[in-house]
Protein backbone atom coordinates (compact mmCIF):
# COMPACT_ATOMS: atom_id res chain seq x y z
CA UNK A 1 0.00 0.00 0.00
CA UNK A 2 1.52 3.44 -0.96
CA UNK A 3 2.06 6.08 1.54
CA UNK A 4 -0.70 9.65 1.62
CA UNK A 5 1.26 12.48 -1.03
CA UNK A 6 1.84 13.95 2.33
CA UNK A 7 4.01 11.38 4.12
CA UNK A 8 6.27 10.02 1.35
CA UNK A 9 9.99 11.36 1.89
CA UNK A 10 11.04 13.29 -1.34
CA UNK A 11 14.60 13.21 -0.28
CA UNK A 12 16.48 10.74 2.14
CA UNK A 13 20.14 12.58 2.94
CA UNK A 14 23.06 11.95 5.06
CA UNK A 15 26.50 12.94 5.37
CA UNK A 16 28.50 13.37 1.95
CA UNK A 17 31.72 10.91 2.55
CA UNK A 18 33.56 14.20 0.73
CA UNK A 19 33.25 15.54 4.21
CA UNK A 20 35.70 12.66 5.64
CA UNK A 21 38.50 12.77 2.64
CA UNK A 22 41.16 13.70 5.62
CA UNK A 23 40.40 10.43 7.45
CA UNK A 24 40.12 7.77 4.55
CA UNK A 25 43.38 9.84 2.92
CA UNK A 26 45.05 9.18 6.12
CA UNK A 27 43.67 5.41 6.28
CA UNK A 28 44.53 4.33 3.05
CA UNK A 29 48.00 5.80 3.78
CA UNK A 30 48.88 4.28 6.41
CA UNK A 31 47.84 0.84 4.66
CA UNK A 32 50.30 1.83 2.08
CA UNK A 33 52.66 2.61 4.40
CA UNK A 34 52.12 -1.33 6.15
CA UNK A 35 51.69 -2.89 2.27
CA UNK A 36 55.04 -0.91 0.96
CA UNK A 37 56.69 -2.08 4.02
CA UNK A 38 56.18 -5.60 4.10
CA UNK A 39 56.93 -5.56 -0.35
CA UNK A 40 60.45 -4.31 0.57
CA UNK A 41 60.84 -6.89 3.54
CA UNK A 42 61.38 -4.31 6.05
CA UNK A 43 60.94 -5.60 9.32
CA UNK A 44 59.53 -3.68 11.88
CA UNK A 45 58.08 -5.02 15.36
CA UNK A 46 54.77 -6.67 15.42
CA UNK A 47 53.00 -4.36 18.04
CA UNK A 48 53.67 -1.37 15.76
CA UNK A 49 52.27 -3.06 12.74
CA UNK A 50 48.77 -3.85 14.85
CA UNK A 51 48.89 -0.47 15.99
CA UNK A 52 49.59 1.29 12.65
CA UNK A 53 46.43 -1.17 10.64
CA UNK A 54 44.24 -0.36 14.00
CA UNK A 55 44.35 3.24 13.65
CA UNK A 56 43.99 2.95 9.46
CA UNK A 57 40.92 1.25 10.20
CA UNK A 58 39.57 3.20 12.58
CA UNK A 59 40.20 5.92 10.12
CA UNK A 60 38.20 4.22 7.40
CA UNK A 61 35.41 3.01 9.58
CA UNK A 62 34.60 5.64 11.92
CA UNK A 63 33.46 8.20 9.52
CA UNK A 64 30.98 5.60 8.04
CA UNK A 65 29.39 4.98 11.25
CA UNK A 66 29.40 8.97 11.55
CA UNK A 67 27.41 8.80 8.67
CA UNK A 68 24.84 6.04 9.99
CA UNK A 69 24.48 8.52 13.04
CA UNK A 70 22.09 11.19 11.62
CA UNK A 71 19.80 11.00 9.04
CA UNK A 72 17.32 14.14 7.57
CA UNK A 73 14.32 13.08 5.60
CA UNK A 74 12.56 15.80 3.76
CA UNK A 75 8.81 15.76 3.47
CA UNK A 76 6.32 17.89 1.90
CA UNK A 77 5.21 18.71 5.42
CA UNK A 78 8.30 18.48 7.37
CA UNK A 79 11.66 17.64 7.80
CA UNK A 80 12.62 14.42 9.94
CA UNK A 81 16.15 14.21 11.92
CA UNK A 82 16.98 10.97 13.10
CA UNK A 83 20.06 10.31 15.12
CA UNK A 84 21.42 7.18 16.23
CA UNK A 85 21.16 3.50 15.43
CA UNK A 86 20.51 1.09 18.31
CA UNK A 87 19.27 3.98 20.53
CA UNK A 88 17.04 6.55 18.00
CA UNK A 89 16.29 10.04 18.39
CA UNK A 90 13.72 11.45 16.25
CA UNK A 91 13.18 14.76 15.83
CA UNK A 92 10.50 16.39 13.59
CA UNK A 93 10.73 20.04 12.33
CA UNK A 94 7.12 21.37 10.48
CA UNK A 95 7.13 23.64 7.84
CA UNK A 96 4.47 25.66 9.49
CA UNK A 97 6.33 26.87 12.13
CA UNK A 98 9.30 28.02 10.03
CA UNK A 99 6.52 30.06 7.67
CA UNK A 100 7.99 33.47 9.20
CA UNK A 101 12.00 32.10 9.80
CA UNK A 102 14.55 34.50 9.55
CA UNK A 103 17.66 32.77 7.95
CA UNK A 104 17.66 30.17 6.11
CA UNK A 105 21.73 30.01 4.74
CA UNK A 106 23.91 27.98 2.96
CA UNK A 107 27.77 27.31 4.34
CA UNK A 108 30.49 26.00 2.03
CA UNK A 109 34.20 26.22 2.56
CA UNK A 110 36.03 27.12 -0.67
CA UNK A 111 36.85 23.71 -0.62
CA UNK A 112 33.38 22.25 0.04
CA UNK A 113 31.91 24.52 -2.93
CA UNK A 114 34.39 22.82 -5.20
CA UNK A 115 33.52 19.53 -4.02
CA UNK A 116 29.44 20.27 -4.30
CA UNK A 117 28.73 19.85 -0.97
CA UNK A 118 28.08 21.75 2.56
CA UNK A 119 25.86 22.61 5.47
CA UNK A 120 22.12 24.21 4.94
CA UNK A 121 21.15 25.71 8.33
CA UNK A 122 17.90 26.41 8.88
CA UNK A 123 17.44 29.42 11.80
CA UNK A 124 14.81 30.05 14.52
CA UNK A 125 13.31 33.21 15.57
CA UNK A 126 15.29 34.33 18.62
CA UNK A 127 15.56 30.47 20.18
CA UNK A 128 18.31 27.75 19.54
CA UNK A 129 15.68 25.41 20.39
CA UNK A 130 13.96 26.09 16.74
CA UNK A 131 17.64 26.16 14.67
CA UNK A 132 19.06 23.17 12.92
CA UNK A 133 21.62 22.06 10.10
CA UNK A 134 21.66 19.83 7.71
CA UNK A 135 25.29 19.02 7.77
CA UNK A 136 27.66 17.56 5.80
CA UNK A 137 25.50 17.05 2.48
CA UNK A 138 26.12 16.81 -1.13
CA UNK A 139 24.33 19.54 -3.45
CA UNK A 140 23.46 21.77 -0.94
CA UNK A 141 22.23 24.35 -3.11
CA UNK A 142 19.49 21.85 -4.25
CA UNK A 143 18.14 21.10 -0.70
CA UNK A 144 17.92 24.93 -0.07
CA UNK A 145 16.10 25.75 -2.67
CA UNK A 146 13.59 22.54 -2.10
CA UNK A 147 13.08 23.88 1.45
CA UNK A 148 12.43 27.05 0.53
CA UNK A 149 9.71 26.06 -1.69
CA UNK A 150 8.20 23.57 0.68
CA UNK A 151 8.17 26.33 3.14
CA UNK A 152 6.28 28.97 0.34
CA UNK A 153 4.10 25.94 -0.77
CA UNK A 154 2.91 25.67 3.37
CA UNK A 155 2.93 29.44 3.82
CA UNK A 156 -0.01 29.38 1.15
CA UNK A 157 -1.65 26.32 2.34
CA UNK A 158 -1.84 27.97 5.68
CA UNK A 159 -3.11 31.30 4.30
CA UNK A 160 -5.58 29.79 2.17
CA UNK A 161 -7.41 27.54 5.85
CA UNK A 162 -7.28 30.89 7.79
Amino acid sequence: MDEPEDKKVLLSLRRSRKAFIPEYTCGFILLAVLAGLKIQQISVGSPFQFFVLGVALLALIAPEISRQLIRYSIKPDKITITKGIIKKSQKNVHYLPLGFVPDISLKQSRTQRLMNYGTVFVGGQGSEEKSFEIKDINNPKHVLKMIEGLIDKNRRVDQKVY
